[in-house]
Order: C-alpha cells, then sequence, then structure tokens
C-alpha cells in the first residue's frame, strides 16, 4: 500500500518520515498487537511544528503528518487480512488516500492498533522515498507467501452539506474576498471488507461518519494598501466515487479497481447539490476516486 505526498507541505513531508522510522521493521508474532499512537509526538522525539486539523480548521501542531504513515499502514493491514482492533477516521476525508482507508493517530487520545491472527510473524515494513520533492509512503507486510483476496467495498449512504463561514479581516483590502478554507461535505459510509482464503469467506462492516468540513470566507475591511499573510486554499472541490471496489488478490501484485461515480464522483456536485463553491478552474469531468487528484488537505 503507498500514498503520494506530492500535495503536502515540507512541514509534513518532514513528520512522515519521522513517524516512519518509528515503525519500521516491527514486529508481531501470532497474536500480537501494535499501537501506532502509543509514541509521544514531541519535539525531544525528532517531531516538529506542521499543520494539524484542530476543531475542524487546519492550525500548525507537533506532529502533524503522521496520519500519512498510520493511514498508509491500515491500507497495507485492511489488504493483508491482518484484524483492525482500533481505527479512528480523520474528521475530514484525506487528500493522500482513499476515503475509508485513512486513519488518525493523535497521542494519547486516538490510537491506531492492529493485531495479526495468523499462526505465523508478520513484520512492519514502511518507507518514505523522494522525500525531498513528490515523496511517497509506502507499508508493507511480510511474511510468507499471501494465499488470500482481500476486497474493500465503499457506499457513500449520505451526504451532509457543510456550511459557509465569513469572517472580516484588516489584513485584506475593503471588500476584497480570499477563500482560506474550501468546505469540504461530510459523508456517512458504510465499508466492507471480504477476505477470501479458498472457498473460506469472512466479512466485515465498518460504518464510519466524517463531519462537514466548515468553508471560511475572509472579507477585507483593510485600506487599499493592506498586507496580508493569509493564504488562500487552492484546493478542489473534494470527489468521491459514490461506490468503489478495490481487489487484492494473490495472483496479481496491482490492485483491481471498479469505480462508479455516481453523484458524488463528479466535478460540479457540490454545486448541483446546492452548496456554495467557489470556482477552482477547470478540470477533469469525472475525477472519483482516481489517483493523482488535489482534493484538499489532512493532517
Amino acid at each position: 500500500m503507498w500514498v503520494a505526498l506530492d500535495d503536502l507541505e515540507t512541514r509534513e513531508k518532514s513528520r512522515a518520515v519521522q513517524g516512519s522510522r518509528d515503525l519500521t521493521g516491527s514486529a508481531a508474532d501470532p497474536v500480537d498487537q501494535l499501537a501506532l499512537g502509543n509514541h509521544a509526538r514531541d519535539e525531544a522525539n525528532g517531531y516538529k511544528v506542521a499543520p494539524v486539523i484542530a476543531q475542524g480548521e487546519l492550525v500548525d501542531g507537533i506532529g502533524g503528518g503522521t496520519c500519512q504513515i498510520s493511514g498508509t499502514l491500515h491500507g497495507a493491514a485492511f489488504f493483508a487480512g491482518l484484524e483492525i482492533v482500533e481505527r479512528v477516521p480523520h474528521t475530514r476525508p484525506s487528500a493522500y488516500i482513499k476515503m475509508g482507508l485513512d486513519a488518525a493517530v493523535a497521542f494519547p487520545s486516538v490510537n491506531f492498533r492492529i493485531r495479526n491472527p495468523f499462526d505465523f510473524p508478520v513484520v512492519l515494513h514502511q518507507t518514505v522515498k523522494n522525500k525531498n520533492k513528490d515523496g511517497v509512503v509506502r507499508a508493507e507486510i511480510l511474511g510468507p507467501t499471501r494465499m488470500l483476496t482481500v476486497s474493500f467495498f465503499r457506499r457513500i449512504d449520505e451526504v451532509l452539506p457543510f456550511e459557509e463561514e465569513v469572517r472580516e479581516t484588516e489584513e485584506l483590502p475593503d471588500g476584497e474576498r480570499m477563500l482560506t478554507q474550501r468546505g469540504i461535505p461530510g459523508f456517512k459510509t458504510t465499508v466492507h471488507r471480504i477476505v477470501r482464503d479458498g472457498a473460506y469467506a469472512t466479512r466485515d462492516k465498518i460504518s464510519t461518519e466524517y463531519p462537514p468540513t466548515t468553508q471560511i470566507v475572509r472579507v477585507g475591511t483593510g485600506g487599499s494598501k493592506s498586507k496580508s499573510k493569509l493564504k488562500a486554499d487552492e484546493s478542489l472541490e473534494y470527489v468521491a466515487d459514490e461506490y468503489l471496489v478495490l481487489t487484492q488478490a494473490p495472483e496479481k501484485s496491482d490492485m483491481y479497481e471498479e469505480r462508479f461515480p455516481g453523484k458524488t464522483g463528479k466535478r460540479g456536485w457540490q454545486k448541483e447539490a446546492g452548496m456554495k463553491v467557489f470556482d477552482d478552474g477547470e478540470g477533469d469531468e469525472d475525477e472519483g476516486d482516481k489517483d493523482g487528484k488535489k482534493e484538499g488537505k489532512g493532517g
């Protein structure tokens, strides 16, 4: 399982590298559990300030970016057939991983725990490549040759519209408007994991709710020469396929993907649903869950 870091800020990439170093080489014997959120994310352990999500907004905090590590590990563990003991989703869908495969960590309250259900040990291996440019986080679960076929089925059951908040600021000239946080709808989703071992199969059901992210627009009240340090949110409208299927089989190294865009998988769907959408320029008509889209940021 891998995710690209090309849309992440340099500080977040640095935290992802540190989180990968903390994890790689960890071993899980049969019935063993591994918890990723047990380690303090502080400066003494090599973590620095980077964006994190707090009360629905991106702010600076220690250890921002480590959720790319937990999310990628969750994806690898999911398709390796490991038991997901504890997993908390982000408070918003993440740009770097498909909705439903993300996993948040926040020491000491939010943890991610997995368990090895097999009768043989497994080793976790996680790397960050090209970390100074368009980096990629890769997680591997190493063990005997896998004989399982694992499928991820995700369905969007309900969409929760976001609200818009307008804030006045003297940092912008009078009347000038700037989008500083793009609104992201909330989602109620159902995920099924089917693990097939020959003629035997098990099914897990996971229901997840992502609350809507408030859209924040700044309106200037300053003079014509006002200088602003505000940063515009340049992320695009969030799109995700209404129904998504991912399957990994023993005889194939690549992931099989089947997408059904539905009403939420096309650019412009939020405006059609009556939400306030800032013009974000031209883009693909059908983005959905394709890799490489710039949807928005997550911590």
